[in-house]
């Protein structure tokens, strides 16, 4: 697939753009946190249906890997569902900040919630989020404010034997960004008085607008650092789209999760200081045609996971898509016209877990903890990713910043890890590589000081190889002033399934499980004019078939909703040769 590139022109155009956008729009917007904590000073607090039943799940998460979740005060006691060993830390929302004082303007019953009691007696490390949506300057500029916040905070600490505080300061002007950090030093001062033992934490946004957060300055504050890794897309965006996508869905809106997270590592931040923001809920919008990308018609609106999984009327197999450039799931739905309603699945948070686990974060950070309720699949893949025995999917793909479809809009040098689960020899192949003054080394284990077993440059598109070795890394490097680096990595576990291809050609199938589309690749120079695919059921009936004439070195198959799930066997013809191999369909 050739990703699209932009002239200087139009990149200039569209930076242009895009911050007249930005400056309009800044005053309106906010994020799930304030916007929910709005919502429900005038509304009630959802509860707890009495037809669901709770459920346990086994398993512990790993020593070096921190499962985070926001509790928001609404929640009260709808926390039946938690699995504590599942979860490393629980952070109480919230705290209020009265700007003029510093004290609290309420504390959501934080002294009294028995969440709070429950998830101690778990073992969880427990936190207090400190929310300020507005007034920051009233604040900032007034020292006995700021003085009477750390000395209440040192209160909350001690009266309720708790871990952490965790700073969620949004919409500060940039023109104040010194003064949020001089507040968090004030604050790192305070606790580190009172309760050295007690950790210091921040919300941080998905994108640093106008540079307000220093972060080589605030990392040397902060323990950690839960990214809003969502609302990328948010209720007055112009398009509807996916509320964390995993990489960009429109070339004009070059953001998504896998930028960010480069973003945080070039500046500085450790690997061991970064939570990956985990969004439990998905936003609808009334949209001008099915496909996404579409314009809105009006703003949109805040669903849970629960709340679209419960509502099978409107989102099911027949209105469930997927946009393959943003790894993302959405249904199109009509009711008063064309709607679109983006949440991310199982199967969407499974790509992110890999990519936690490849760049090796310390963990995810959930908001919020209950909104799936009444379901456990959520819980099960934190398991499967994250537990003892968990890691990264047995087949998969990665991508530089731009994803499938578009050109990486920034070079990171930060290596990326293959560690899947299930066995060896594990098939690795390169079927994208565009490079320019760069290269990517890979290499066979955990020893980078070594040599690389191949160092890969612009004209090794189409490379594949075996290994017994259960970890691959992989590093971009700069060889001249003008790094680029555009480029997908793909593995393939021997359970994943076995793969024939006359003349030792290998093509790569990927994701496995698959849900609602395939991709197939193949080399650059494999002679890819005509492709045809038969899906074979555990029967010996063909009950897919379809036929393509492949434009790039990756094509994409859409599976019909009506699939089953299970194993089946893809049939290929590519030109003149054949390939077969087991693929499994999970809904």
């Amino acid at each position: 697939m050739t990703k699209p590139a932009l002239s200087p022109f139009h990149c200039f155009l569209f930076y242009f753009l895009l911050q007249i956008n930005v400056f309009a729009s800044a005053q309106d917007f906010l994020s799930i946190h304030a916007e929910e904590n709005m919502y429900y000073k005038t509304h009630s607090s959802p509860k707890e249906p009495d037809s669901i039943k709770s459920f346990r799940l086994p398993g512990q998460i790993k020593n070096n890997i921190r499962v985070f979740g926001y509790h928001p005060y609404w929640m009260n006691n709808n926390w039946s569902q938690y699995q504590w060993n599942l979860l490393t830390d629980l952070c109480y929302f919230s705290y209020e900040v009265d700007p003029a004082t510093g004290n609290a303007i309420t504390t959501n019953h934080f002294e009294t919630a028995a969440v709070i009691d429950t998830a101690l007696s778990h073992g969880l490390k427990v936190h207090l989020c400190v929310t300020l949506f507005s007034g920051h300057s009233t604040f900032f500029t007034n020292p006995q404010a700021r003085r009477n916040l750390c000395n209440q905070l040192v209160e909350k600490v001690k009266q309720r034997g708790i871990h952490g505080i965790n700073i969620d300061f949004e919409a500060v002007s940039s023109s104040q960004s010194m003064e949020l950090t001089a507040f968090m030093q004030e604050l790192r001062h305070s606790i580190d008085s009172a309760s050295p033992s007690t950790q210091l934490s921040m919300a941080t946004p998905a994108v640093n607008w106008s540079n307000t957060f220093h972060f080589p300055e605030l990392v040397q504050i902060c323990d950690f650092f839960m990214i809003m890794t969502y609302d990328y897309y948010w209720n007055l965006s112009q398009t509807a789209g996916p509320v964390a996508p995993l990489y960009p869905m429109e070339s004009g809106y070059p953001y998504g999760v896998v930028r960010t997270i480069q973003y945080y590592l070039n500046q500085g931040v450790p690997k061991n200081k970064v939570l990956l923001g985990i969004p439990y809920y998905g936003r609808t919008w009334p949209v001008q045609s099915p496909s996404a990308p579409s314009n809105t018609r009006g703003a949109g609106s805040a669903v849970t996971y629960r709340s679209v999984k419960s509502n099978s009327s409107i989102f099911n197999e027949q209105t469930r898509r997927y946009n393959s450039a943003s790894r993302a799931t959405y249904y199109a739905y009509e009711a008063n016209g064309w709607n679109h309603c983006f949440i991310d699945e199982q199967a969407d948070l499974q790509h992110k877990y890999d990519v936690v686990n490849a760049y090796s974060l310390r963990g995810i950070g959930i908001w919020a903890l209950g909104y799936d309720y009444g379901f456990s699949e959520l819980w099960q893949l934190i398991g499967e990713a994250f537990g003892s025995d968990g890691s990264m999917s047995c087949s998969d793909s990665l991508f530089d910043a731009g994803g499938p479809a578009y050109l990486s809009p920034s070079f990171s040098h930060k290596p990326l890890m293959i560690s899947p689960a299930g066995g060896s020899p594990l098939h690795i192949s390169f079927p994208e590589l565009s490079l320019s003054d760069s290269r990517l080394d890979v290499f066979e284990g955990c020893d980078t000081t070594r040599p690389p077993l191949i160092s890969l440059f612009y004209e090794n598109a189409g490379f594949n190889f075996f290994t017994d070795s259960t970890q691959i890394y992989l590093i971009p490097r700069a060889t001249g002033p003008n790094p680029k680096a555009d480029y997908c990595i793909t593995w393939r576990c021997p359970s994943a399934g076995t793969t024939n291809v006359d003349n030792n050609e290998w093509i790569s199938v990927f994701p496995c499980p698959a849900t609602h589309q395939l991709n197939i690749a193949f080399p650059e120079y494999f002679p890819a004019k005509t492709l045809k695919v038969n899906l074979i059921n555990s029967a010996g009936i063909i009950v897919f078939t379809v036929e393509e004439n492949p434009s790039g070195k990756i094509t994409t198959l859409n599976l019909p909703h009506w699939l089953s799930p299970g194993i089946y066997l893809l049939r290929a013809q590519v030109s003149d040769k054949f390939f077969s191999s087991k693929i499994v369909i999970s809904r």
